[in-house]
């Protein structure tokens, strides 16, 4: 049987590289450190920031992220979107002073006026300031915004129509028109300004003229006591016929003859006088 004899390895001796040209190495190389950079390991290249990673958060120095940072940012943005804002509190409670007054609120912008409200709101005080004369120039500027003219004289009858019902309402309250005459001449003569003042103001509005009228004659009573027979003699109402009930009254107001015919709607108005002082309206 053969034997084999042991391999013993030999460790290449390392190349000296100093008895080489200049020309033997690589360009810009210095032949007294090359050996050592060969045996040096290389230097790995430091990776590139992510696309989506902000500056503030990447270490640029070692490469990595700064995720202390990161995570502390996040916990700030959080609780700030948590807490609430000034301008998302109710209404009423922003920027509210820190005392117990009261700020009035603000006003609404009045709304424009429509051209034919004013017109025939003017017309009507026109009607009402001269005793019943309407002015035809305000009749010609009505029909000229587009009303039609049937439509102006059946409002012109209708003010005739009110106004004659409001002085039957108040003769009737009175006890009759020779009454409500005599009282009213007399009040012009012996109340004082502020006492007539006070009695316009109830007449002119039509839910207190029965009772500026009734305020009137208790005045006239009180200073003539020995007519006052006289004054509850004197007939409530003009002799007609009457409405029965409310409902009859607005039939006759829903007629056509009542959107046409003048005179129909002061016979009306004097209808509704007559009820009223008969008791059948209420």
């Amino acid at each position: 049987m053969s034997l084999e004899s042991p391999v013993t390895e030999t460790t290449s001796p390392a190349p000296d590289y100093s008895q080489l040209p200049a020309s033997a190495f690589p360009e810009g190389a210095d032949p007294s450190t090359y050996k050592d950079s060969l045996s040096a390991p290389e230097t790995p290249a430091k990776p590139e920031r992510p696309a989506h990673i902000s500056e503030k958060f990447w270490d640029a120095e070692a490469g990595t992220i700064r995720v202390d940072d990161m995570a502390k940012s996040y916990a700030e943005l959080e609780a700030k979107l948590r807490s609430p804002k000034s301008e998302d509190k109710p209404a009423g409670e922003a920027d509210k002073p820190n005392d117990l007054t009261i700020e009035p609120a603000k006003p609404e912008a009045p709304a424009e006026a429509n051209p034919i409200t004013t017109a025939f709101e003017s017309f009507s005080k026109h009607y009402e300031d001269t005793k019943g004369q309407p002015a035809e120039d305000q009749i010609a500027e009505i029909v000229k915004l587009g009303v039609p003219q049937n439509i102006v004289e059946n409002y012109l009858a209708g003010l005739s129509a009110m106004s004659q019902l409001a002085f039957q309402q108040a003769h009737a309250t009175a006890g009759g028109e020779d009454v409500f005459n005599a009282a009213s001449d007399w009040a012009s003569k012996s109340l004082t300004a502020a006492e007539i003042d006070s009695y316009n103001t109830l007449v002119t509005n039509p839910t207190t003229a029965k009772q500026g009228v009734e305020w009137l004659v208790a005045k006239y009573k009180a200073a003539h006591p020995s007519e006052g027979s006289f004054v509850e003699s004197m007939p409530g109402a003009a002799v007609g016929d009457v409405f029965r009930s409310k409902s009859e009254m607005v039939a006759a107001m829903k007629t056509d003859r009542y959107q046409t015919d003048r005179a129909y709607v002061a016979e009306v108005a004097e209808k509704v006088a007559r009820s009223q002082a008969a008791g059948t309206l209420l």
